[in-house]
C-alpha cells in the first residue's frame, strides 16, 4: 500500500471516528438533559399537588372553627351563624358555602320547617327530582336538611335541601357518624351550580358530650357542619407560579377500586400539543376518606423551553473539529511525501559520508569501547533482574512443593504416629526404649509442624475478604492463645480504640497472623512478661513519620488507616538477624521448636491484604510489631 492510499484510509478513519464520537456525545448530553427536565417536571407536579392538598386541608380547618358554635349542645341563631361564617368566607374564597345540617326525625319535620320560616318564608324540606327540578321532599324516617347557609345569595336553591334524599350521599353521612370523623363526598353537581364545574361536600359530625362507641355516636349525634367546595376554584387558588402553565393536569377520585371519577381538567393553553410519552401520576394524602390523584403531562412547549442547546453545540463542534483534524492529516500526509523524498536524497549523501567514516579507525575504536562499557552495564542489570525473577520463581515453587509434600507425607506421618502410640502403650517400661520412642514422637511432631507451616504458606494466596471490625478479630485470637498465656504467666494489656473504622480482611487468615505473632512473643518472653496490644485509627502520612518509614504500597499518603501494634518485653531481635526474619526457614528458636515459616506466611498474608507489616526492636527492650490496614 503506497503512501497515498494510506493517507486516504487514515482520513476516512478520522472522519468515521469523529462523526461517531460527536453523535454519541451529543446523544448522551441530550438524554441527560431530558432526564433533568423530567425530574424538574415531577418536582413541579409534586409542588402543585402539595399546594392543592394544603389548600384543601386549610378549608377543612374552617369547619372545625365553625363547629365551636355548636359545642356543648349550643344552637346558634341564623344571624349568629352568618356572622361567623362570613368571617371565614372572607378569608377563604374557594368555599362556595358553609351550612348547618341538623338531623331531623319525621315527627319533628313540621316544627323545624315552621321555625325556620321566620327567616325564610317559603322554607320546606326539598329534594331534586330526576329531571333536575327541586320539589318537596318525600316522607322518610330522618332528614338532613340544609338549615343554615352562608351566603344565602346564590345558594337559595340549597336552603331546605335534604342531603339524605340521595342514597350515595346518605351512606356517606352514616359512615361519618359511625366513624366520628369528617368525610368528603364523591364529586357532585351542586344545587347552587349552574355551570359544569364539579364540587364536593365535607361533613363534620357534631356530637353532644364525648361519646366513645358507635352506639353512643348515633345516640348523641346532633348534626353536621358542612362545607361546600368547588374543585376548580380550589385548584386555581392553589397555583404556585406561572411556569406551571405548561403542564396538563387531570384530578381524579380513585376511592372506588372498580372505577375512577374525573374531578377537574387543567389545560394551560389550547392549541399546544402534549408530550404523551411523559406521564407522571401523583397520589395525594387522604382527603377526608377520599383517594385523589393528579395525572400530569407536559406540553411540547414546556419541554422545549427547558431543553439546553448544549447537545447540539457539542455535536456540531465535534463535526467541525473532525473536519479540521481531517484537513490536518491531509496536510501532514503531503508533508510526509515531501520529507520522504528528502530522506532518499539525504540517504545517498549519507552513504558517501559513511565511506569516509570507515577510514576513521580511531573514532571507531572509541565507539567500540563505549559500546562495550554500555553492554557490560546492561549485562549487570540483566543479571540482577534474572536473580529477582529466580527468587520469585523459587517462592512459587516452594508454594507448589508445599501442597505436594502435605499430600504425600501427611498420611505416612499419621501412620507412624499411630505406631508410636501403640508402642508406648504395649511395650514394657524401659528407660532406653522409652527415650527412643519419645525421640521418634518428637521427630514426627516436628515434621508435622513443618508440613502444617508449608500448607499454610501455600494456601496464603487465597483470601475471603469481608468487611470486619479489627478489635473483634484481636479478641478472638487472644482467646485462642489464652492457655499459653496462662501457662507462661504472661500479663496481657489491651488498649483497643473504640469505634474503629472497618477494614476489609480475611478473618481466618488474620487470626492465623495474630496467633503466630502472639506465640512468637510468648516464646521470646519465656516465663513472665507483658504482652501489650494497641489499636487505633489515623492517617498514613502520620504513621510513616512516627515509625520512620517510606513504604506506601497500595496506599495514598492521605488514606485513613487502622493500625495494630503488638509489643512484648522479651530480649528482642539480634541486630544481625533483623533483615532475615521474613526469609523462609530462618528461625532463632531452638532446634525442633520452630519451622522458620511463621513470619514468612505472616508477611505473605499481610501483603495479600495490601497491608504493611514492620517489626523492630524497642528501645526499652523487646519487639514491637506494627501492621497497617487501609480503612473503609
Amino acid at each position: 500500500m503506497n503512501l497515498k492510499h494510506k493517507s486516504v484510509l487514515i482520513i476516512s478513519l478520522v472522519l468515521f471516528v469523529g462523526i461517531l464520537a460527536s453523535g454519541l456525545s451529543g446523544w448522551s448530553l441530550y438524554r441527560t438533559d431530558e432526564k433533568a427536565i423530567i425530574n424538574d417536571f415531577r418536582k413541579d407536579v409534586d409542588e402543585r399537588a402539595a399546594s392543592f392538598y394544603r389548600e384543601v386541608s386549610i378549608n377543612l380547618e374552617t369547619l372545625y372553627s365553625l363547629s365551636v358554635m355548636f359545642s356543648e349542645g349550643n344552637l346558634p341563631s341564623l344571624p349568629q351563624f352568618s356572622v361567623e361564617a362570613k368571617k371565614i368566607l372572607n378569608r377563604h374564597h374557594d368555599i362556595k358555602a358553609l351550612e348547618w345540617i341538623p338531623r331531623v326525625s319525621h315527627s319533628d319535620r313540621l316544627a323545624y320547617e315552621k321555625m325556620n320560616r321566620h327567616y325564610f318564608p317559603n322554607f320546606q324540606f326539598t329534594e331534586r327530582e330526576s329531571q333536575g327540578h327541586m320539589v318537596k321532599a318525600k316522607d322518610r324516617s330522618e332528614y338532613y336538611p340544609v338549615y343554615y347557609v352562608e351566603p344565602v345569595k346564590g345558594n337559595e336553591a340549597a336552603i331546605g335541601f335534604d342531603l339524605a334524599s340521595n342514597s350515595t350521599r346518605r351512606e356517606t353521612l352514616e359512615k361519618s357518624i359511625s366513624n366520628a370523623r369528617p368525610l368528603a363526598t364523591a364529586s357532585i353537581k351542586l344545587v347552587q351550580e349552574s355551570g359544569t364545574q364539579k364540587g364536593f361536600l365535607i361533613f363534620l359530625p357534631i356530637y353532644i358530650g364525648n361519646p366513645s362507641t358507635v352506639a353512643e355516636y348515633h345516640l348523641n349525634f346532633r348534626g353536621f357542619v358542612l362545607g361546600v367546595f368547588r374543585i376548580g376554584d380550589i385548584f386555581r387558588n392553589s397555583v404556585l407560579s406561572e411556569h406551571l402553565m405548561g403542564i396538563n393536569m387531570i384530578l381524579r377520585d380513585e376511592t372506588s377500586d372498580s372505577d375512577y371519577d374525573t374531578l377537574h381538567y387543567h389545560i394551560p393553553r389550547t392549541g399546544i400539543p402534549v408530550n404523551e410519552s411523559i406521564v407522571y401520576k401523583k397520589y395525594l394524602p387522604d382527603i377526608s376518606g377520599r383517594k385523589w390523584s393528579i395525572t400530569a403531562k407536559p406540553t411540547i412547549r414546556y419541554i422545549s423551553d427547558r431543553r439546553s442547546r448544549l447537545s447540539e453545540v457539542v455535536f456540531f463542534t465535534g463535526l467541525i473539529l473532525t473536519l479540521i483534524l481531517s484537513l490536518y492529516v491531509r496536510f501532514i500526509s503531503r508533508q510526509t511525501a515531501i520529507i520522504k523524498q528528502n530522506v532518499v536524497e539525504r540517504t545517498q549523501r549519507l552513504s558517501e559520508v559513511n565511506l569516509k567514516l570507515v577510514k576513521t579507525q580511531k573514532e571507531l575504536k572509541i565507539e567500540q569501547k563505549r559500546t562495550k562499557e554500555l553492554l557490560e552495564m546492561r549485562t549487570e542489570e540483566l543479571r540482577e533482574t534474572q536473580l529477582q525473577l529466580f527468587q520469585a520463581e523459587k517462592m512459587d515453587t516452594i508454594g507448589k512443593l508445599s501442597a505436594g509434600i502435605a499430600h504425600e507425607v501427611k498420611n505416612p506421618l499419621a501412620v507412624i504416629k499411630l505406631g508410636i502410640n501403640y508402642f508406648q502403650k504395649t511395650l514394657h517400661k524401659d528407660e532406653d526404649i522409652d527415650g527412643i520412642i519419645q525421640d521418634m514422637d518428637n521427630a514426627v511432631h516436628r515434621a508435622d509442624s513443618v508440613i502444617k507451616e508449608l500448607v499454610d504458606f501455600s494456601a496464603s494466596k487465597e483470601l475471603n475478604l469481608e468487611k470486619q471490625e479489627l478489635n473483634l478479630v484481636v479478641g478472638e485470637s487472644l482467646l485462642l492463645v489464652k492457655h499459653e498465656l496462662t501457662k507462661h504467666n504472661i500479663n496481657v494489656e489491651t488498649r483497643l480504640e473504640e469505634n474503629l473504622p472497618f477494614v476489609e480482611i480475611d478473618r481466618n487468615k488474620l487470626q492465623q497472623v495474630f496467633i503466630n505473632l502472639f506465640m512468637n512473643a510468648i516464646h521470646a518472653m519465656g516465663s513472665k512478661g507483658t504482652l501489650l496490644i494497641r489499636t487505633y485509627a489515623g492517617e498514613l502520612i502520620n504513621e510513616l513519620k512516627k515509625h520512620n518509614l517510606s513504604f506506601t504500597g497500595q496506599f495514598r499518603l492521605t488514606n485513613d488507616i487502622v493500625v495494630i501494634e503488638i509489643e512484648d518485653t522479651g530480649p528482642g531481635i539480634n541486630p544481625e538477624d533483623e533483615n532475615k526474619i521474613f526469609e523462609p526457614f530462618f528461625t532463632t528458636k531452638m532446634a525442633g521448636v520452630g519451622t522458620g515459616l511463621g513470619l514468612t506466611v505472616t508477611e505473605n498474608i499481610i501483603r495479600l491484604h495490601n497491608a504493611f507489616i514492620d517489626i523492630k526492636n524497642r528501645k526499652e527492650g523487646g519487639v514491637i510489631v506494627s501492621i497497617i490496614f487501609k480503612a473503609i
